[in-house]
This record gives C-alpha cells, sequence and structure tokens, in this order.
C-alpha cells in the first residue's frame, strides 16, 4: 500500500519535470529524473508512476517541447544576457557616486561582486542544458544556434577575464565585504538571541506548574535554550575569519533557529541571503573558474569548427575572437586533470591550431587580398568590377587586425602579422611571374597601409634580379655562339642580345652582377677556366682574320692604299681623306656579295666584334670576381692587414682544440684568397696581347703589316651599319636588325693594334679628324646649297662663262642666262626640305664617328704597358 504523502510527492516531482525535464551535472553528464526513476524505481513502487511505461515517450516529448521552448527564445534570452553581462562590467569598472555612506557602499560592492557569478551561472546552465537536450535527443545544432551558442561562450570568458583583471580590487575589499556581511548578520541575530534570554528569564521566574502545564512545545524551555544556544554561536562563529567550520556552524544554527521557528520569515530569510552572499564572496575564485568553464565542448568538437568559421562573417565582433579562442582551449585543462597522455593532448592543441589556421586565418587574408584587388581593379579598369556597398554590404575586415593575439598552447596568433606576412608574399610571388604588375601591386600594398593599417615590405622587383642571367659556364662553353648573338657596351659594361637573335619578346642582358652570382656559384675557380676557353677562341678566329688578309684581293687594295698615302702625304696633310675608305668600300663590293646583302668587308668586322665581345667577356669576368670579393669581404675588418696576423697561429696560442685550429686554417685560406682577388690581380687583355704578339710579329705574318690600312674602311663600314640599326630602333618598324651598341669592334681593333704593334702607323692616319673634316666640309657645302640653288658648282659655272667670252657667241651666251633663270624658277620648297635632312644626317654621321672615337680611345688604354 502506498502513502497518500507519496503520491502527492511523487505528481510535484514530475509537474517539475516538465518545466526541467534535463538537469547538466558535469561536463558530459546530465539526467533526466523522470527516465531515472522509471528505470531505477522498485515494482512495488511503479504504482507511483502514472502510466508506468508510457510515461518515458511522454517525458520525450515534454524534452523536445522544453528544447522547442529553449531555441525559440534563445536569440532573445542571449541578447538580454550580453546587455546584462556588459552593464555589469560597465558598472564594477565605474566610480562609486560620491557622498555615500561605507555601509552603502559595501551593500552595493557586495551584490556587484556576486552579480557575476548569478549571470555565469545562467549562461553556463543554459548552453549546458541546450547541449545535452541536442545530444539526448540527436538532433542537429542550427547555424543561428551556433551563432548564440559562441556568443555564450563569449560571455562567460568575458565574466572569467573580467574577475581576473579586478582581482586585485577584488582582494582588497573582500575582507571589508566579509566584515560588512558578519556585521549584518551580527545585527540581524542580536534581537533575536536577546528576545530569547528575556523569554527564558520571565519563564524561569515563574514557577507555576499550571502555567507550565498549559504551555506548547514551541514555547517549551527546552526549544528556547536551543535556540539561545544556536544564536549564540551563530554569532560567535561570525566573530572571527570566515573559514569553513565556522560557516558550517553558521548554516547548523541558522537550520536549528529555521526550525524551532524563533525568527520572522523575512529575518531569516535576509539572514539566509546575507550568508549566501558571503559563501560567495569566499569561494569566488573557485567558483568562477567552475561556472567558466567550457571544458564540454570537447566532447562537441565540431562546434569549435562552426563557431570559427562563423566569426569570419562578423567583423563587428571580432574584438571577441580571444574569449572564444579561450573557451575553446579549457578542454586542455579537463585532460590534463584526467591524465590524458600527452600525444592526446597535442592532437588536441594541433587540431585547435589547424582550425584557427584553416578557418580564421586563411578566409581572412583571402578576403582581404580580393577586397584590395576589387579596389584596384574598380578604380583602374571601368565596368569591369561593380561595387555597390548598398546591395552586398560593408565589411570592416580592418577590425580583425585590431584584435588582440589569439593564445593557443605552442604559438601566439598574431593576426596582424599574419595578415602582413601573406600579403607581403603574395605581393612577391605575383610581381615575381608578372614583373610587368608590379605598379599594381605597389598600389594594393598603399592601399592595404590607408585600409588596414598594414606595413608591408617595399616591391623591390627590378628586372633581371630574380636569377642569376646566363651562367659562365654556358657562355664559356658556347662562347662562339655567345660572341654572335650579343653584343658588348663599353660604358656600361653589359651584353645585350642581338634583337633578330631574341627568343622572346624581351632581350637577354648579362652584367658584372650576373658574373659574380656565377662566381658566387662555382667559385673564383672558374675565371682561370674561362679565359683560357677565351684563349682557344681567340686563336681560332685570329686564324681566320689571318686568312682574310693574306687573299690576294684584299691585300693588293691594301698595298694600293698604302703607297696611295705614301706618296700624298703631304698634299693631304698627313690626313687620309674619307673618300678613299668610300672607294675601298666600293671594289670589295665589286668582289661580291652574300645571301643577306653583306659584303667580305661586312664579314670581317662581324669578325673583328666578335674577337671584342670575347675580350669584353673577359674583362667583365674580371671585374665579376672583384665585385663577389668585394661583396665577400664587407664584413671583414681591415682585409689589407688580415694576412699579416694568422688565426691558425693565434688559436695555437690560446691553446684551443684541433677542430678550431683546423678551422681557422681554413679561414686563412679563404681570406687570403679574397684579398688577392678583390685586387686588380692579373691584366688578361695584357696577357693575351702579349701571347698572340710574338708569334704574329714575324716575317711569316707580313701580309698583317698593312692591317692599319683597312681600318678607315672598316670603321666607315661599322658607322653606316650603326646609324641603319639606330634609324630603325627609332621607327615603328617590324625589322628585327635594330641595336644602339656594338663596342667589340673598338675593343677588337684596339687589341689587334696592340697585338701588332700598329697602333702608331694607324695614328699617323688621323682618320678621326679626317672624318670630322669631310662631314664638315658636306654639312657646309649642303648649306650653301639650300640657301642658293643656282650656284650647284660655282667652278663649272665660272668655266663655262670664260669659254662663251672666249668664243664670242653671243647666242650660245643668252642661252645660258635663260637655262639659268629656268632653273632658279624650279627650285622649289621639296628641294630645301631634302637639303636640311642631308644636313642633320651628316651631323648624325659626325656624333657617330664622334661617339666611335670615345669608344677606340677608352678601348685602347686597356693595352697602354704599366
Amino acid at each position: 500500500q502506498v502513502a497518500p504523502a507519496d503520491r502527492k510527492l511523487m505528481k510535484q516531482f514530475l509537474e517539475l519535470h516538465k518545466r526541467t525535464p534535463l538537469v547538466p551535472l558535469y561536463i558530459n553528464t546530465a539526467v533526466q529524473p523522470t527516465a531515472f526513476l522509471i528505470e531505477w524505481l522498485p515494482e512495488n513502487h511503479m504504482g507511483l508512476v502514472p502510466g508506468g511505461r508510457e510515461r518515458a515517450a511522454a517525458c520525450d516529448r515534454e524534452r523536445q517541447d522544453h528544447l522547442d521552448r529553449l531555441e525559440a527564445t534563445l536569440d532573445r534570452d542571449v541578447r538580454q544576457l550580453i546587455t546584462q553581462t556588459a552593464a555589469w562590467i560597465a558598472r564594477i569598472e565605474s566610480c562609486l557616486p560620491p557622498r555615500v555612506s561605507l555601509q552603502t557602499i559595501l551593500g552595493m560592492r557586495l551584490k556587484l561582486v556576486v552579480q557575476g557569478l548569478y549571470l555565469a551561472h545562467r549562461v553556463n546552465t543554459l548552453v549546458g542544458t541546450l547541449l545535452h537536450l541536442h545530444v539526448a535527443l540527436q538532433q542537429p545544432i542550427s547555424k543561428a544556434d551556433v551563432r548564440s551558442l559562441a556568443q555564450c561562450l563569449e560571455l562567460l570568458k568575458a565574466i572569467q577575464a573580467q574577475y581576473a583583471r579586478r582581482s586585485s580590487m577584488l582582494s582588497a575589499s573582500a575582507t571589508h565585504l566579509l566584515f560588512f556581511a558578519q556585521c549584518r548578520l551580527h545585527k540581524m541575530l542580536a534581537p533575536a538571541r536577546d528576545q530569547l534570554n528575556a523569554d527564558l528569564t520571565t519563564l524561569r521566574s515563574s514557577k507555576s506548574a499550571l502555567k507550565s502545564f498549559f504551555s506548547t512545545p514551541k514555547d517549551s524551555e527546552e526549544v528556547k535554550l536551543d535556540a539561545l544556544a544556536a544564536a549564540t554561536l551563530v554569532m560567535d562563529a561570525l566573530g572571527g575569519p570566515a573559514t569553513a567550520n565556522r560557516r558550517i556552524l553558521m548554516h547548523l544554527g541558522i537550520d536549528v533557529l529555521r526550525d524551532t521557528q524563533r525568527l520572522q520569515h523575512d529575518t531569516l530569510h535576509d539572514i539566509e541571503e546575507m550568508v549566501h552572499l558571503m559563501e560567495l564572496t569566499v569561494e569566488l575564485p573557485t567558483l568562477c573558474d567552475k561556472l567558466c568553464d567550457c571544458s564540454f565542448l570537447y566532447f562537441s568538437r565540431e562546434l569549435i569548427s562552426a563557431s570559427i568559421e562563423d566569426s569570419v562573417s562578423r567583423p563587428d565582433e571580432a574584438h571577441k575572437l580571444p574569449y572564444l579562442v579561450a573557451a575553446f582551449r579549457d578542454a586542455e585543462e579537463l585532460m590534463k586533470a584526467g591524465s590524458v597522455p600527452e600525444v592526446v593532448i597535442e592532437a588536441f592543441q594541433l587540431e585547435l591550431e589547424g582550425l584557427v589556421d584553416c578557418k580564421l586565418m586563411r578566409p581572412l587574408c583571402t578576403s582581404i587580398e580580393n577586397d584590395l584587388r576589387l579596389h584596384i581593379h574598380s578604380a583602374r579598369l571601368t565596368g569591369v568590377v561593380t561595387v555597390n556597398p548598398i546591395k552586398t554590404g560593408v565589411r570592416d575586415m580592418a577590425r580583425f587586425l585590431q584584435t588582440r593575439p589569439l593564445r593557443l598552447a605552442t604559438k601566439t596568433v598574431n593576426i596582424k602579422v599574419r595578415v602582413e606576412d601573406y600579403l607581403n608574399a603574395t605581393f612577391h610571388n605575383h610581381t615575381a611571374l608578372a614583373l610587368h604588375n608590379w605598379k599594381t601591386y605597389g598600389e594594393m600594398r598603399k592601399l592595404a597601409q590607408e585600409k588596414y593599417g598594414v606595413q608591408l615590405a617595399e616591391i623591390t622587383l627590378p628586372g633581371q634580379t630574380l636569377e642569376q642571367g646566363l651562367d659562365v659556364l654556358e657562355i664559356m662553353r658556347n662562347i662562339h655562339l655567345f660572341v654572335s648573338r650579343y653584343q658588348y657596351n663599353l660604358h656600361s659594361q653589359v651584353f645585350v642580345e642581338r634583337p633578330h637573335l631574341a627568343s622572346g619578346r624581351h632581350l637577354n642582358t648579362i652584367g658584372i652582377r650576373h658574373v659574380a652570382n656565377s662566381i658566387r656559384t662555382h667559385g673564383m675557380g672558374i675565371m682561370n677556366t674561362a679565359v683560357n676557353f677565351a684563349y682557344q677562341f681567340l686563336a681560332k678566329k685570329i686564324n681566320v682574320f689571318s686568312q682574310f688578309l693574306y687573299d690576294d684581293h684584299i691585300r693588293s687594295r691594301l698595298l694600293q692604299e698604302v703607297r696611295w698615302f705614301h706618296d700624298n702625304r703631304n698634299s693631304i696633310n698627313n690626313e687620309f681623306p674619307l673618300e678613299r675608305a668610300e672607294k675601298f668600300n666600293k671594289s670589295i663590293r665589286i668582289l661580291g656579295v652574300g645571301e643577306d646583302g653583306s659584303t667580305f668587308l661586312d664579314q670581317f668586322r662581324r669578325l673583328i666584334a666578335e674577337l671584342g665581345n670575347a675580350l669584353g667577356f673577359v674583362r667583365m669576368l674580371r671585374l665579376g670576381g672583384m665585385h663577389y670579393c668585394q661583396n665577400a669581404t664587407k664584413f671583414v675588418p681591415n682585409l689589407g692587414q688580415v694576412g699579416e696576423t694568422s688565426l691558425e697561429e693565434a688559436a695555437r696560442k690560446e691553446g684551443l682544440s684541433q677542430g678550431t685550429i683546423e678551422a681557422a686554417k681554413n679561414l686563412d685560406v679563404v681570406l687570403g684568397g679574397l684579398r688577392e682577388n678583390s685586387a686588380e690581380g692579373v691584366d688578361y687583355f695584357q696577357v693575351l696581347a702579349d701571347v698572340f704578339s710574338n708569334e704574329l710579329c714575324t716575317a711569316d705574318n707580313a701580309h698583317l703589316q698593312e692591317f692599319h690600312m683597312i681600318l678607315p674602311a672598316l670603321f666607315l663600314s661599322h658607322v653606316e651599319a650603326l646609324m641603319q640599326s639606330k634609324d630603325k630602333l627609332m621607327k615603328r618598324t617590324t625589322s628585327l636588325a635594330a641595336s644602339f651598341t656594338d663596342d667589340g669592334l673598338t675593343l677588337g681593333v684596339a687589341y689587334l693594334l696592340q697585338v701588332l704593334n700598329q697602333g702608331k702607323q694607324f695614328d699617323a692616319l688621323h682618320l678621326f679628324e679626317s672624318a670630322h673634316k669631310h662631314y664638315t666640309e658636306m654639312q657646309k657645302h649642303a648649306a650653301k646649297v639650300a640657301a642658293d640653288p643656282l650656284h650647284i658648282d660655282d667652278g663649272e659655272d665660272d668655266t663655262q662663262d670664260s669659254l662663251i667670252s672666249k668664243s664670242g657667241d653671243p647666242a650660245r651666251g643668252s642661252w645660258r642666262q635663260r637655262n639659268a633663270a629656268r632653273a632658279a624658277e624650279t627650285a622649289s620648297e621639296e628641294e630645301l626640305a631634302n637639303q636640311k635632312l642631308r644636313i642633320q644626317r651628316f651631323r648624325n654621321f659626325q656624333s657617330e664617328w664622334l661617339l666611335l672615337k670615345f669608344s677606340f680611345s677608352g678601348a685602347r688604354v686597356f693595352f697602354v704597358m704599366r
């Protein structure tokens, strides 16, 4: 037989279950009261549960209804909690109002301190109940609920952070708050104790047995004595520090007072509330850590990924990210407390770091890059990219860069630094792939600095710095191809690829920097090997050079020029006339022309230019080696004095280990080599000149003694060819034969003059002075013709006039006058324009000869005897 009281209790319990069908206990543990009773209630007491087993299905429906109610009001509840938490944080940070009594201040401070615990308890209960219900009913969490749960987690960590931030203030005021609570309790208990003393005194003074007989148990002496003892015990416990034992005695005494019903209901409620506040104040650090603990997320790790991914879409709440990450890290403390293996903890830490990188950093960096790119394109490409903030909205991603660094287990993620590194790498790589876009990425860098406040590196990627250029080994192995495909510039120390031999849209260049890079890659020993290859190439080309001058057609013409200059040098003022060079070129053209229209003299000119290119390569090797040595020794102080002190000997004197002595010895060798090579070192030009001079200046090579006489025609051919190349360079033409330099010829001629010892013979020709006078006279004559077209040839007119006067034929004289008048009338502006063009062309030729003179003079300096 079941007692009626039990049925009534069970009915109340089932009614409570409708409001709270699930009670979270710890981490991932929760209790469902009705299901627990149905499973564990004895069979003879099953009558307490109406409906028996059918009640289980009703419990599931009630849990589902409770979950639906929570989700329906979740957004509103979270907003209310956010507002209350923000208000609490603002109040605890604010100053106290002036002119308020100390008692009021302490009362306000006491309630304010524990209010954060109430908020944390509400948030923790809401999150735990919602998660447990979803797990129990096996229902997925919507995206909106994920956002609300993430906000709740942020609230818990914000409350914990606020307590930690104000911990010094709380520690300083805890003693005063507890003393205030004790005084309040003492004031509330003192009247009750005095009343009990008065009642007992009255009861003991009246010895009336009849009064004692009619008294109720409530007014009995034993009950009053127990109440007085309890009140005295509580007040004595309040007289010292609020230790755990004293608080237990306080609770026991208050329970006795409640049972004896010696206190009014309002007074008892105030006492219990003050005791509760006192308990919360004492246990504040422990309760705060317990209520704000989010280690339960370890069993719901899917929320971590979803929450981080959702946070990227909410830039306005970017400042909450550190709280969210801190909530996810609480699982580490749970695993450490449970003696979980370190491998599992490290795996979870790596998983969290991977989620932060994959779900937060990568989308954020990509979004910022796309925003910069769209901004630049929308400004530069009208109509291609349209950005409408009204339709697409505005996402201020800069808020993420202002967020505090995210603290993980093994690293700290600084979002701003990560974004800077990503943008630097992206702009660098894209600029390296397309150098012509450097300006665009420079503008994006400036925009990123103004819009997001990031400091990015300069876009310093000039052309041909991404690689070391054509390797010296490749040039050395294919030097015959190199000297024919490239043109040398003596002033800039650079080789430029011939346009008609280029394989792409751009011309390759090779300078000292590229040679230095190759030497850094292969070592200094490559220089001697490359010079040997150049020597072998020069030997082959000088053989061809000798064969050309040995040819009867060439040698006979050169001997004729030598005899003519020797016979007429006084009449021409020792200046070889340029007209003879033009005549020589025409006679060579008669011998034959190649398929490309070049004469034998043009081919001979290319041969000497290839010789000069090989010498230019040797010069660049020497300068590249010096450049490399200077860069390698720029951090070595007093390099010139390094050889005076041996590091090996110094290491031996100090008694260092054998390994250190060997290292010092190697360093001595390296520094010695760098010191020797950083100086001017071997003069390769002079060596190459001497080695061939001893062989070519013999009787067997007498045909080479007239080489200097071919130079006027050779230089004239070079100037004409270079002028044609420069004209093509300035015109919009599809011709690829355009160029602006070819100093290999001047260097080759200077080298051959030094080898054949014909420098003085060439100087005796005074070729450059003759060229200057020649074009000066041509300019004057063209200017005179442009000024007076009638007097094209004054000498011829005078001769004809004298013949007419001697013959005495007036008819013929009148005919001559009429012819002159007719010529004057037909002179047109077009003829004048042509004469001006001729004058400009003569000036250009004169300037080109002047440049040739400077280049040739500079090349001859390399072979001056030192």
